[in-house]
């Protein structure tokens, strides 16, 4: 005999929808295959209990007591709502439940049908991710454009200025001065072409990445610390590096810039001949990440200037040399690595900058999307 036409569209709604039946009550009485294979609970285990067995728990309460309140008035209630499988892993779900009255219209019970949007919430989920990246790449570009045109604007002032001088020892038949101004004038182009360059090396971070590889940290760090020796002996400064330093992975060249960025302000700032520096290299290993600090025992930085030492052109002692990127491009290193550089005070007095970055390379693994509390209310 030839199904009839209920049995047909029952049918094909199991092919697509995930199907729930409830008593009054909220108790469980039919699932079809469809909720079992996402849920990966079986019948016996779904049968008799309510829905709080798949209770994620993202949603707020006050969401569910909207549900109920709907349903039990006997109209339909709609919306999206994250589940929890057995396994743990989280599911989205569109969801549509009708409630369905008797001839004295008392609920008998409710049928909800759900349709899995997990991948569509994936979508949006990283819409929403890259929608954010560039609300911050704009706020970032607007503040690279402001901090460009402020300190490219200084050595320009001082190039017109020295020009306007010498044009008017010219005008006049004097040149005693000319070398003086000559030499103010290399200096000032200098200065811009250190920016410069320094914007170059940012620029390119992001976008030219060498082969990721292990490295040996404390003959890297060694290899840096060998670069400055005519400063350090200079200066007289004290530089423990430990020859058992945990093991980084990652873009060896990148790496480099990072610690010589660390050191060299380190006896920039923290050395001088009258009072040589002390710098610390440690290492730790914890919870899946590798973290390397340089401590110094200078003049410190107070912790609350986190956020501003690392951004770009930033430097607390505008008097200092440098063009205030190297830090930029330490932080930009961390967080391409997966990991961040923070600032906090040496014990004892002085600045100590670490750097945390993840053990070994992240491996690929499924993603669920994050709940959004409030999201379907």
């Amino acid at each position: 005999p030839r199904p009839e036409r209920s049995q047909l569209q029952k049918d094909a709604i199991d092919q697509h929808a995930i199907v729930a039946v409830t008593d009054p009550k909220g108790v469980i009485t039919y699932v079809n295959d469809k909720f079992c294979q996402i849920s990966g609970y079986t019948r016996a285990e779904l049968i008799g209990k309510t829905h709080r067995v798949i209770n994620s728990g993202v949603h707020p309460k006050r969401l569910f007591i909207s549900l109920w309140k709907t349903i039990a008035q006997g109209r339909v209630w709609r919306g999206e709502i994250c589940n929890r499988a057995k396994d743990g892993s989280l599911y989205w779900v569109d969801t549509t439940i009708v409630p369905f009255t008797n001839v004295e219209g008392e609920i008998t019970q409710y049928v909800s049908i759900r349709t899995d949007i997990t991948e569509h919430k994936l979508v949006e989920e990283e819409l929403l991710s890259r929608n954010e990246e560039l609300r911050e790449k704009n706020a970032e570009m607007e503040q690279f454009a402001y901090t460009v045109s402020h300190d490219l604007k200084a050595p320009t002032v001082t190039i017109r200025g020295y020009v306007g001088f010498m044009r008017q020892d010219l005008a006049q038949g004097r040149t005693d001065r000319l070398a003086d101004f000559c030499e103010s004038i290399h200096a000032g182009a200098c200065q811009m072409r250190e920016i410069i360059d320094d914007l170059l090396e940012l620029s390119r971070i992001g976008r030219v990445i060498n082969d990721e590889e292990d490295i040996d940290t404390s003959g890297l760090i060694q290899s840096i610390a060998s670069e400055f020796g005519p400063q350090i002996e200079e200066q007289g400064a004290d530089v423990e590096i430990p020859s058992d330093l945990p093991r980084l992975w990652g873009d060896r060249a990148r790496f480099r810039q990072v610690f010589q960025n660390l050191i060299g302000n380190a006896l920039k700032y923290a050395g001088s001949p009258e009072a040589p520096a002390r710098l610390r290299i440690t290492g730790t290993v914890k919870d899946g990440f590798t973290t390397i600090c340089v401590a110094d025992h200078g003049p410190g930085i107070d912790p609350k200037y986190q956020d501003i030492i690392f951004g770009l052109f930033q430097r607390l002692d505008t008097k200092s040399e440098g063009t205030g990127v190297g830090l930029a491009i330490a932080k930009r290193v961390c967080e391409l690595h997966g990991g961040e550089i923070t600032l906090k005070q040496t014990e004892g007095g002085g600045a100590t900058f670490c750097v945390r970055v993840p053990v070994a390379p992240a491996k690929a693994r499924p993603r669920t999307p994050a709940a959004r509390p409030g999201k379907t209310e």
